[in-house]
């Protein structure tokens, strides 16, 4: 096997593999930011979090999970390479959306608060998962409450893994979640249906007239 980008996989069907995110963040961040919205669906207030550990595989840890400048990003570009901001914005937020990288809640009181509480350790049995082919990207976020609850959210594996193929209803969400905001669920709509028919479409050129912002 050979590694590129996120994966080990047969170098002869290099060509036949698609990576597919299913949130818009950088891949390394991805399990952690679902391992955070189920934690979240637990949590009714964020005031109540008294700090929030996260496990993740060594290669993450290292990439986006060290380094101050993880717990003060500057930018949105620098906000989705961060497991602590991409796992607090979750926490809050629930789901992470783009909005969840914009100025109003990357420079929020509520964003800055919960971000010097939230820890990113290794964990071996997850960086094991990571190098075994086919790779899973295992991350368990714990949120330890105020009262001593604590509550936990798992991503990896069979519980959603960001190897996994993703449906076309899966697909079709997160086209719709990106591209509604600038074009208008009409015109998103209608993006959508022509790009299904990419493969037997008689003229590309429509394409970029369909999803140029107005």
């Amino acid at each position: 096997p050979v590694r590129h980008g996120l994966g080990q996989f047969d170098a002869a069907q290099e060509g036949c593999h698609t990576l597919i995110k299913p949130r818009a963040s950088c891949a390394t961040t991805i399990s952690s930011i679902l391992a955070a919205e189920k934690a979240a669906a637990q949590i009714a207030a964020i005031a109540d979090i008294d700090r929030v550990k996260v496990e993740v595989y060594e290669r993450a840890k290292v990439g986006m999970g060290t380094g101050e400048h993880h717990w003060h990003p500057d930018s949105r570009e620098t906000a989705d390479h961060s497991i602590p901001y991409v796992v607090a914005a979750s926490l809050i937020d629930k789901r992470l959306t783009p909005a969840s990288f914009g100025d109003s809640r990357r420079l929020s009181d509520e964003l800055r608060g919960l971000l010097p509480k939230v820890d990113v350790v290794t964990n071996d049995e997850f960086s094991a998962a990571y190098e075994r082919v086919p790779v899973e990207h295992r991350t368990r976020v714990t949120a330890v409450l105020k009262n001593g609850r604590q509550v936990i959210g798992y991503a990896g594996g069979d519980e959603g893994d960001l190897s996994q193929p993703k449906s076309d209803a899966q697909i079709e969400e997160k086209f719709l979640a990106l591209t509604r905001g600038s074009l208008g669920d009409e015109r998103a709509q209608e993006a959508l249906a022509a790009l299904w028919q990419l493969d037997t479409m008689a003229d590309v050129a429509v394409v970029p007239t369909l999803v140029a912002f107005a």
